[in-house]
């Protein structure tokens, strides 16, 4: 049976745009400024969906940590500052979106980025308009904690069993599975394919535009 969602919520990073590679490199620019080892990109790839202070601090050695102020300073410097230029929004996301938008569905981002950095990589992207509603870091719990989504379903008045959150790190399913609602993974941006059926996903895509079939062939 066709499940009856009404509301679509995307993660960001590595699930709309494909700016993972760009995250890491700032990541590692960011500790080179800092006068710290560059950071394993893998270990990168496992912080991506925190906000920018909790995946810092998780990346330095214990006696740094009172660092990591500093250090979340210098990686906004770094990515807004033009120094790296702009990722793209995912081959077809772009259209993906639109086609949903026009079919009446909801749609929202749920991200642990910065509030001037999603608007500024939306509006690249030219998909401002296709959202009701967004919510960043700093402007509710952090994620896997459930509020950042309960608070977009209860803003647009949907319901958890008619919400579906696609991310790309468990942390956006976890999220999911707290708020009571379903959720989709795609293997393009942090966490692998079998971390992210880890945290019971309803489907597992390999690109972010599978999603158009996936809902046309019933949700299954």
């Amino acid at each position: 049976m066709k499940r009856a969602y009404k509301l679509l919520v995307f993660d960001w990073d590595g699930t709309l745009m494909d700016s993972v590679q760009r995250i890491v490199q700032c990541f590692q620019m960011t500790f080179r400024k800092g006068a710290l080892p560059e950071p394993d990109p893998e270990r990168v790839k496992q912080t991506i969906g925190l906000p920018l202070g909790h995946g810092i601090a998780r990346l330095l050695p214990e006696d740094r940590r009172d660092e990591a102020q500093a250090l979340e300073q210098h990686y906004r410097d770094i990515w807004l500052g033009g120094t790296l230029p702009l990722s793209p929004l995912f081959d077809g996301a772009a259209q993906m979106l639109k086609d949903f938008h026009g079919e009446g569905y909801t749609l929202a981002v749920a991200t642990g980025k910065s509030r001037v950095g999603l608007e500024r990589e939306m509006a690249h992207g030219q998909v401002t308009e296709l959202f009701q509603h967004t919510r960043c870091a700093l402007e509710t719990q952090a994620k896997p904690h459930p509020e950042m989504l309960q608070q977009i379903m209860d803003a647009v008045g949907v319901a958890p069993e008619e919400t579906l959150m696609i991310g790309d790190t468990t942390m956006d399913l976890e999220m999911a599975l707290n708020a009571g609602a379903d959720g989709i993974g795609v293997t393009t941006g942090g966490h692998p394919r079998a971390q992210l059926m880890g945290a019971s996903p309803v489907a597992c895509l390999d690109h972010v535009t599978h999603l158009t079939s996936h809902l046309a062939n019933g949700g299954a």
